[in-house]
């Protein structure tokens, strides 16, 4: 509902200083843009994943998976060992269908909505695809 996209726009918006802070992605097909997921990293061997957004358009087509393996593949050759993902509720699916387990739930805006917070293990165990 727009009521709850004006609540969520603050969180929602990327900055200059999310610009200096993490690194950015984006998924291209041809000219267009269709994926773009940001990392932060929060000490030398755990990084978390910031933005993972699909244009609407790519959804159900293996766009998704294909950008989420592909950054497991980087965070691999960087020997990054585990990825945190606070998710969206409608994505946690994609999440656990690429190996990720959630861990704990936290409070979000509105009040009474809870976002699934995951981790998922990069170096050290097998992840299934």
């Amino acid at each position: 509902s727009d009521e709850l996209m004006d609540l969520w726009l603050p969180d929602l918006l990327i900055t200059a200083d999310d610009f200096s802070a993490r690194t950015f992605w984006l998924m291209k097909i041809e000219t267009e843009t269709v994926g773009v997921f940001s990392l932060a990293v929060l000490s030398d061997s755990v990084v978390e994943l910031e933005d993972f957004w699909l244009s609407p358009n790519e959804i159900g087509k293996g766009s998704g998976r294909l950008m989420f393996q592909f950054m497991l593949n980087h965070l691999k050759i960087v020997k990054v060992k585990k990825l945190v993902i606070v998710s969206d509720p409608n994505a946690e699916d994609l999440y656990l269908k690429m190996g990720a387990e959630r861990v704990r739930l936290t409070s979000s805006k509105p009040e009474e909505r809870m976002l699934p917070v995951m981790e998922m293990i990069v170096n050290g165990i097998h992840n299934h695809f």
